[in-house]
């Protein structure tokens, strides 16, 4: 049971990957944009469908440890195209934010094992260092509340103690304000972040801010999630 429960409760990024098929490739293209409401997102890459392999370094530039995760290669898009992408891939979307911080200027579908959607204040090498992660898993069995309940208290006798469990709308939400993520190098750069995680219509979300977002943007971020074709 504590097995179960433990991988209900496990926030580091690769936790949650499993095999999927070659992706679709597209056409290059740049500055593609993209608009939610009243955003209008920028590409914060170069050629749509480029391979991104994330090389992480240690601190002064020195090789990472055998501790940091390993990632595999990503291939990111612009948001229009990613988004077709996913719809392409899983035969559906996800939800997306209708609510951003203005900052906010560029989007980016990073398409690997997951998908992770980003969005940030600037042009980003990978989403490690994004303002904003959204990555989603398709999940068509998700757990009960009780389950979700009882995942809490395990993260709890673990150590997680600013977990909670919580409703938005009509979705339980499970909450971190200083969740680890399970990278040094991200870790050193912003600190714990504030995480939450849930399950909606046959996907898995993970919603991740960094710093200087705050926990009240999280949540205005998911209160304001929509089926990214609305």
């Amino acid at each position: 049971m504590n097995k179960k429960l433990g991988e209900y409760g496990t926030f580091i990024l690769l936790a949650i990957i499993v095999p999927m098929a070659i992706f679709l490739s597209f056409k290059p293209t740049t500055q593609v944009k993209y608009k939610i409401g009243d955003f209008e997102f920028e590409y914060g890459g170069d050629i749509e469908g480029e391979t991104i392999k994330i090389m992480e370094l240690g601190n002064l530039g020195e090789p990472a440890t055998a501790t940091s995760p390993p990632y595999p290669p990503f291939k990111r898009y612009s948001l229009t195209s990613g988004i077709q992408a996913v719809l392409n891939e899983y035969g559906e979307v996800p939800l997306l934010p209708t609510w951003f911080p203005e900052e906010m200027k560029f989007a980016d579908v990073y398409m690997g094992p997951v998908t992770i959607i980003s969005f940030s204040d600037r042009k980003v090498s990978d989403f490690r260092f994004a303002n904003i992660t959204i990555q989603v898993k398709l999940y068509p069995n998700p757990p009960s509340l009780d389950e979700l309940n009882k995942s809490v208290e395990y993260g709890k006798q673990q150590g997680n103690n600013d977990l909670n469990l919580v409703q938005i709308g009509d979705t339980w939400v499970v909450l971190s304000e200083k969740a680890g993520l399970g990278d040094p190098e991200v870790e050193a750069m912003f600190g714990p972040s504030p995480l939450a995680w849930f399950f909606k219509d046959n996907y898995y979300y993970i919603i991740c801010v960094k710093s200087p977002l705050t926990p009240q943007d999280m949540i205005k971020i998911m209160e304001s999630l929509k089926p990214a074709n609305q």
